[in-house]
């Protein structure tokens, strides 16, 4: 768990990085968006999730961020179901101005936020599932897929 964590935190600074560097991120914060079953019949499997990143997170944010940004995870309950977690993604891009979509729980909630972050060019981050469209995205020159 920890090597799978400190991956995930490699890639979020790397992305970071990138972010910087082409002046499409500025602020204090870097600004997480979680879709995740947060009430409803999978609610552990959000909590947890959550619980668990914000450990993490906590400990960067303590030692200065990353490049002096903090973290931040926005979370959205979408109760396991598609068509929340795209009101979701939306509301992230609009509303919270995402840097990234992470932690995202499930296979029907990830297919349906695949298009939207490819169509924004949001990286997506640590999601949880089995699918195999994850591992072998048709969007495999996408670097927003992680």
């Amino acid at each position: 768990m920890n090597k799978i964590v400190t991956a995930l935190f490699l890639l979020l600074l790397l992305l970071s990085a990138i972010y910087v560097s082409q002046g499409k991120f500025s602020g204090k914060e870097i600004r997480l968006g979680m879709s995740g079953p947060f009430s409803g019949s999978k609610k552990n499997l959000g909590q947890e999730m959550l619980m668990g990143a914000q450990a993490y997170f906590k400990g960067i944010n303590t030692q200065g961020g990353v490049f002096g940004r903090y973290i931040k995870i926005i979370t959205r309950d979408d109760r396991y179901e598609p068509n929340l977690a795209i009101e979701n993604a939306k509301k992230f891009i609009n509303d919270d101005k995402i840097f990234a979509f992470f932690g995202l729980i499930g296979t029907p909630t990830a297919k349906v936020i695949l298009p939207i972050a490819l169509e924004h060019n949001i990286p997506v981050i640590g999601t949880f599932s089995g699918a195999n469209f994850l591992r072998k995205p048709a969007h495999s020159q996408c670097p927003c897929w992680i």
